[in-house]
């Protein structure tokens, strides 16, 4: 199977990336479809990235060492990879899917001629500790699609203090995922393309882009009428009361078990465990807290 790939030429990066561009690529792509809570803090949420299509705010730098230990580690990655027999080479091409070529991806390497691999350095180990996360596949299964192929691989190099670590998994290539996304690209395309943005979700990117669009309190007061604002209002103010109730509770049960402790650290029930925490927060002397 032949991958549709095209080498980089100068500038292609840039135009890419520039202020109203319209190309979805997989470090985006993933946001349509998964929740806040599965994406990672770097990923842009749909609402911030609407913006940055319609250029309607400026776009933040590029953070030149995060590129620059990006590009390092997936030289450290692949001669790893080659060092262990894997007909592995960088990538330095991009692909477009052949329904929308505005729907790209960058693959990190190749495999033969046929296997799209996505490389990462976790610095957060224990989320992979059951396999690759949700967006990571996801984003592997995007370049797939573009690309033209049915086989994927992530790896993951695992560096600490004293050694150095390739792991591997397989990830063919998910057609129900793919259709999925597929979707909720043309969806989010067709919106922007209209001029409109997607509402802004609980995601730090959508905090910071409310931030960019809107810097400034000017005093002024205004009125939001309908329907979905009520709603939305008295949805804030039940979010808020179950939480304060639900914190009234969390604490009832913390002294509980602060007061038949004593000097424990751990404390075993017949369905689950309590142990004492050190917290040492700044400017204040340290002290424990039981947590589950």
């Amino acid at each position: 199977m032949t991958m549709r790939l095209t080498p980089y030429t100068p500038g292609d990066f840039e135009r890419m990336h520039a202020p109203g561009c319209h190309f979805l690529g997989s470090s985006f792509v993933p946001a349509l479809v998964l929740p806040v809570e599965k994406r990672p803090k770097w990923m842009n949420s749909p609402y911030a990235r609407a913006l940055d299509m319609l250029g309607q705010r400026p776009l933040p730098p590029l953070d030149e060492e995060f590129l620059r230990r990006g590009r390092l580690l997936e030289h450290t990655l692949v001669a790893t990879l080659q060092d262990e027999g894997v007909d592995a080479s960088r990538c330095a091409a991009y692909a477009q899917h052949e329904r929308d070529e505005r729907w790209i991806a960058s693959p990190d390497y190749l495999i033969g001629e046929d296997i799209i691999g996505e490389g990462k350095c976790p610095t957060d180990w224990e989320q992979w500790h059951d396999g690759p996360p949700l967006f990571v596949q996801l984003q592997n299964v995007w370049q797939m699609g573009c690309a033209g192929t049915d086989r994927g691989q992530i790896s993951a190099l695992f560096v600490d203090k004293f050694s150095l670590k390739v792991t591997v998994w397989e990830n063919p290539l998910h057609k129900p995922a793919l259709r999925l996304m597929e979707t909720e690209a043309a969806k989010f395309l067709d919106l922007v393309g209209a001029g409109k943005t997607p509402d802004p979700d609980a995601s730090l990117s959508s905090y910071r882009a409310l931030q960019d669009v809107m810097p400034v309190d000017r005093g002024e007061e205004i009125t939001i009428g309908g329907q979905e604002a009520v709603e939305r209002l008295l949805a804030w103010t039940q979010a808020r009361l179950d939480r304060l109730a639900a914190e009234k509770i969390e604490d009832a049960a913390k002294y509980y078990f602060a007061s038949r402790g004593g000097e424990a650290g751990v404390i075993h029930t017949d369905n689950g465990s309590v142990s004492r925490i050190k917290v040492e927060p700044k400017d204040k002397s340290p002290y424990f807290k039981w947590s589950m």
